[in-house]
């Protein structure tokens, strides 16, 4: 069992390095940490269930671990109840580490919550002895770089549950059913568990060491996956810009709303960005903690002193607090060290509380006495057993102060990157749900994804729209059934089927077709509607409590491994197959990052852009013929009969290529030419920090997809001497001999070929940057047939242009993952050159 953990850990560690040197994004390091968090725990339910009678649920862990270190001593011919009577235990041992033993003796120490007393209110931050108190029988032992480790481990977790504690304080006060807090990890939840009910679980353990060896390895970073949980957010709530409008959340100047069905998950958004994660006046919690904070003494730690109370041999003195808080309720409490229970291998400093009566003064000699009387007689306390000199006298030259609350009042957040991560990805699901329900009521994408494809397959238009390519690739099924339209007569078809229409309406022969004309604007509001992805709607039933982890990991496996419905039977009798818990893991680390960049796709400012263009559209329809669509208001900003204009557009169009079926070439009517004219004009508008957005947001794959040949391209600028004489930046994909040329370099708008480049300025290497960008986002041109994607590895042949070239891009917001350019070998090089040499020849016999 712990074998499997530490493999396990071993697994996480490495995901996390990765999303350290910016090798993984922080939803799949989040994500798949918080998967681990579940398998651990099914694996300990199993366990417990092979033999219930032996292990306690509610203490898991000593029960799993007491049988493990019998089992060791006894291995290793050692007596286990005399190693357990030793001082031994305090001698951090690898069977220590290898069963977590230090870790779970932090969680131990707040057990004592769950045994407090009904509507006692535990102070903050609460009480929380240091490691080093058990160590006052053996002070020689601190002191080490490994003891050292281990007190700064026993600070950092200590802190996180006392604000963990006051968290969910907070959640009481402001949370509330318009305003719920977001769902939180699996770790968070164990240590609630911890709280209140003293459930001390394996996996409880296991967890919160992974929440250590994430402090190792971020180390200062630590913070960045509250930063990263920051800007993620603040994208979102940019994007959708919600205002008041005549009593409805209106989304930006041109008014496109959700329908009244949807906005629970749009309010949703906004209610958890404002009030849990943006720091804003409504997220009160960093104010809440900095209140708590300034009625607290200014000390560093409250010093313990000796109460008189008993000794142990492993723990020493118990401790008593100097100034006891004050209680709500009459009286005021007295916290002391309960003495090690039997198996002190596995014990911990534990905390006890005690009724104060009113005017009494807890450090009064005779208080002491009637308090230890009492401890004696409930047995926490040896009665024939004086206090060590040697041990109090000890504990004042370690100066022992209880663990204080962290003064960051984000400590809860900037410390967790796990729950960052989840919070985080639970958004982007409800992005996602809410882009896609804005598309589907306004219907401007879809239609406009086929005058974008008629236009392109016409060659009405040459340039890309990278956001409208991304959506018919994520969506090519819904779009076009799989099979891209080619021909004036499929671009009528598609699309009226698409809007339900009968055969009998679309056909060919115009005196067959029925020219119900009210029956076909009806159908103008039915449409396509897109759906969101499958893996994130199983998630999204987990983050709204509707369903757990583990049911979820189970679809996630049969969605992910789905081999599809071509697959041979060997492979689907492979599929049905199960998995280990490290293959589950390694399936998740693969997929989360492709199934992150599809939920972050921008579905609400492309629905804008869209119903923009179709209006500009039928505006010009209306100026240029005449002719006038009918429309319906509808509620809600919604103007469905967008659809109707496009349909009438398309339906013309093929109306004339049928009266041409001998022309050369695919026939653009009068309203269509209208429409290429609009499209062109919206696409001309194009920003340039857009061109590094979607560069950002391109697949990297390690291979073409072909899988034949490497990703991997040369980028050089090659200088013409022809007439005029110029630049260009050329491409070559050396292990396919593929070419691509980006020309001419100009580094201002409107200046003729010819002029001198220079490489060291600044606007030239941004044009150049630019280029780049360009030929990838648009994959190497509209006939290229190149997969629109970024390169997994790029190379160069000059050093200079390699660093220049780099840190350009590197100003300009260029993905961290691709900035690394060196100059290519001797072999690539001639390559390279064999393929300019040759494009040359062809350009110079063009012109000759």
């Amino acid at each position: 069992f712990f074998e499997d953990l530490h493999r396990t850990q071993e697994f996480i560690n490495d995901l996390w390095c990765k999303y350290k040197a910016k090798k993984c994004d922080l939803h799949t390091a989040a994500v798949t940490t918080n998967a681990a968090f579940d398998l651990v725990r099914q694996a300990e339910e199993d366990l417990i269930a092979q033999a219930p009678a032996v292990f306690d649920r509610k203490r898991s862990y000593d029960s799993i671990a007491i049988i493990v270190f019998y089992a060791d001593a006894l291995q290793k011919g050692i007596c286990p109840e005399t190693r357990l009577k030793s001082n031994e235990p305090l001698q951090t041992t690898p069977f220590d580490d290898f069963i977590y033993l230090s870790t779970a003796k932090i969680l131990m120490k707040f057990t004592f919550i769950a045994d407090l007393p009904e509507g006692c209110d535990l102070p903050y931050p609460a009480p929380c002895p240091p490691l080093r108190f058990s160590y006052i029988s053996r002070p020689e032992l601190l002191g080490t770089p490994e003891m050292n480790r281990k007190e700064r481990e026993d600070s950092i977790l200590s802190k996180l549950i006392i604000d963990k504690q006051l968290w969910n304080t907070y959640k009481q006060v402001a949370g509330s059913e318009t305003s719920p807090p977001p769902p939180e990890d699996e770790f968070s939840e164990s240590l609630d568990r911890l709280t209140k009910w003293g459930i001390l679980s394996a996996a409880l353990v296991f967890e919160a060491r992974i929440y250590l060896d994430i402090q190792d390895v971020m180390g200062d970073d630590i913070g960045r996956g509250h930063q990263d949980l920051l800007r993620h957010t603040n994208t979102i709530d940019k994007i959708m810009n919600l205002k008041v409008v005549d009593g409805a959340w209106d989304v930006g100047s041109t008014g496109e709303r959700w329908h009244e069905r949807d906005v629970d998950v749009v309010m949703r958004i906004k209610q958890t960005s404002m009030s849990w994660i943006i720091d804003t006046p409504t997220n009160a919690f960093p104010k809440f903690k900095e209140f708590y904070l300034a009625t607290h003494p200014s000390e560093e730690g409250r010093a313990f002193q000796s109460s008189g109370l008993g000794t142990s041999r492993q723990h020493g003195t118990p401790p008593q607090l100097v100034d006891p808080p004050e209680r709500s309720s009459p009286g005021k409490l007295l916290d002391s060290n309960a003495m090690p229970s039997k198996n002190s291998k596995l014990s911990s400093l534990s905390v006890r509380y005690h009724r104060v009566p009113e005017g009494l003064d807890p450090g009064d000699p005779e208080f002491q006495k009637l308090l230890r009387k009492q401890l004696a007689e409930e047995g926490v306390v040896p009665d024939d057993e004086p206090p060590d000199p040697k041990h109090e006298e000890n504990a004042r030259k370690l100066n022992l102060k209880s663990i204080q609350a962290s003064k960051d009042p984000n400590y809860l957040f900037t410390t967790n990157p796990i729950y960052c991560g989840i919070v985080s990805f639970s958004m982007l699901t409800d992005f996602e749900a809410a882009g896609i329900s804005l598309s589907n009521w306004h219907k401007s994408i879809w239609p406009t994804a086929h005058l974008y494809n008629a236009l392109q397959q016409s060659s009405g238009i040459s340039r890309s729209w990278p956001e409208m390519d991304k959506l018919i690739d994520l969506h090519m099924n819904a779009l076009f059934a799989d099979h891209i339209p080619l021909s004036a007569h499929e671009f009528y078809v598609r699309f009226a089927l698409a809007l339900g229409l009968p055969m009998s309406s679309i056909s060919r022969n115009t005196s067959h077709r029925s020219n119900n004309a009210s029956q076909r604007f009806r159908q103008g509001a039915n449409g396509i509607k897109l759906k969101t992805t499958e893996v994130s709607s199983v998630f999204r039933q987990y983050f709204e409590k509707k369903s757990t982890l583990e049911v979820c990991l189970l679809k996630l496996d049969k969605l992910m491994r789905d081999p599809g419905s071509r697959a041979s039977r060997k492979e689907r009798e492979a599929w049905k197959r199960p998995i280990t818990n490290l293959q589950v893991l390694a399936m998740l680390e693969a997929n989360l990052p492709r199934i992150t960049r599809r939920l972050r796709f921008d579905y609400i400012t492309l629905t804008k852009q869209c119903a923009k263009l179709l209006k500009d559209i039928r505006q010009q329809i209306i100026i240029h013929f005449g002719v006038i669509y009918p429309r319906i208001p509808t509620e809600d900003s919604a103007d469905q009969t967008l659809t109707w204009a496009v349909m009438q557009l398309l339906e013309q169009n093929n109306d004339l290529a049928s009266n041409q079926a001998g022309a050369q070439g695919l026939i653009i009517g009068p309203q269509l030419r209208v429409a290429k004219e609009e499209m062109k004009k919206d696409l001309g508008t194009y920003r340039p920090q857009d061109l590094t957005s979607n560069f950002n947001t391109l697949p990297r794959p390690a291979r073409t997809p072909s899988d034949r040949v490497p990703n991997h391209w040369n980028i050089s600028i090659r200088h013409v001497a022809l007439s005029p004489p110029g630049d260009l930046v050329f491409f070559v994909q050396p292990n396919s001999y593929y070419v691509h040329s980006e020309r001419p370099i100009q580094t201002v708008e409107g200046q003729m070929p010819g002029h001198v480049l220079n490489p060291k300025s600044l606007v030239t290497l941004q044009t150049i940057a630019r280029l780049i960008m360009k030929a990838f986002v648009e994959g190497m041109g509209a006939d290229s047939g190149v997969a629109t994607s970024a390169p997994w590895t790029w190379t160069t042949n000059e050093p200079n242009f390699a660093r220049r070239i780099i840190k350009v891009m590197t100003d300009m917001g260029v993905r961290q993952d691709l900035m690394s350019m060196v100059v290519a070998d001797a072999e690539e090089l001639a390559i390279c050159d064999e393929q300019w040499n040759e494009l040359s020849d062809i350009m110079t016999r063009s012109i000759g």
